[in-house]
Order: structure tokens, then sequence, then C-alpha cells
């Protein structure tokens, strides 16, 4: 999986984490995030390496704020894109959870823990 898809499913992981589980899935859950939490420290640890390597040392700018060389912006995005792209195996499975679990998750949730979780459904008679 790419390292940018870990990136953009953080806060459905986050809501994921913050739900009541059982302690199955709440298990399962931490294994998942504390796999995660390691690719999302490298991301942010290099991707703050590549935007310092670049910055304007004399550029004014707000606590927390890098600018880039105006000569580096392409660089620094290559860059960026490289690591964003970069395939990384979180050797986890995915924590299968039954639709009578008691989490709320959005569309968007969903789609961003597709590659971290499989909903499984209960038939009725409904269906």
């Amino acid at each position: 999986m790419q390292l940018i898809t870990i990136i953009n499913a953080v806060p459905a992981l986050q809501k994921l984490a913050g739900a009541d589980l059982s302690l199955k899935l709440y298990y399962k859950a931490t294994k998942i995030i504390d796999a995660a939490e390691k690719e999302i420290k490298f991301y942010y640890d290099t991707r703050k390496k590549i935007l310092e390597k670049y910055r304007d040392v004399n550029a004014e700018c707000e606590e927390g704020e890098i600018k880039i060389l105006p000569e580096f912006v392409d660089a620094a995005k290559t860059e960026i894109a490289e690591l964003d792209a970069m395939e990384v195996d979180l050797k986890i499975k995915k924590l299968k959870i039954p639709d009578t679990e008691n989490i709320k998750l959005s569309v968007n949730d969903g789609l961003a823990l597709k590659n971290f979780i499989e909903i499984i459904f209960t038939e009725s008679e409904d269906d």
C-alpha cells in the first residue's frame, strides 16, 4: 500500500480508535494503529527533512511555517510525491468488524479504511 494511503486514513483510524469496541476488536485495532503509527512517523519526519532541505532560511515565516526557495519548489514537490507513492507493507490483517458492532462511520471513513477493515454483514430476511 502507498504511504499516502496510510496518511489519508489517519482521521478515520482516529475515529475507529475512539469507538467503543469489543475487547477482541479493540486488541486487533490496536495492532493496526500501532503498525500505522510507525509509518506515519516516518512520513512526517521524512517530509520535514525534504522541506528543510529546500527551505529559504532568510524568509520571514510564521511559527511552524516553512518557505521553499522558488527555484526548488518543483524538486521539493517531486520528492514529496515520491514519498507519498512509497510502497509500504504494514504486515497487518484487515480488522473484520461485524455489522452488529455499534460503530458509526461515514462513507469517507469507510473509503479511507478500506485497506484496514472489512465489514461483515449478517444475513437477514430484509436483505
